[in-house]
């Protein structure tokens, strides 16, 4: 066991710190295959939309909206739900 656990530690921790090196030079090498992507002179604008209560929503599964009306709550029980 304690050969196992000196073998490890002598050849392991030296070939990953070879390995971390020889990847950073790869990756350093694919940063410099491709330019930075140029920043728009106008950013468009985010929305978020932010939803209720969380809880309302396991109530109300996610259905087509109709231009009839709101949105009504399904006949369907939501998934693990055996009613």
């Amino acid at each position: 066991m304690w050969i196992s656990i000196a073998t490890i530690g002598i050849l392991g921790v030296p070939l990953v710190l070879i390995w971390w090196r020889d990847m950073d030079r790869w990756a350093n090498a694919e940063d410099k295959r491709f330019k930075p992507k140029p920043k728009p002179e106008h950013p468009q604008e985010r929305v978020v939309v932010k939803l209720g209560n969380s809880s309302s929503l396991a109530a109300y599964p996610a259905t087509p909206q109709s231009s009839s009306g709101p949105l009504q709550p399904s006949s369907v029980s939501p998934p693990g739900i055996g009613l």
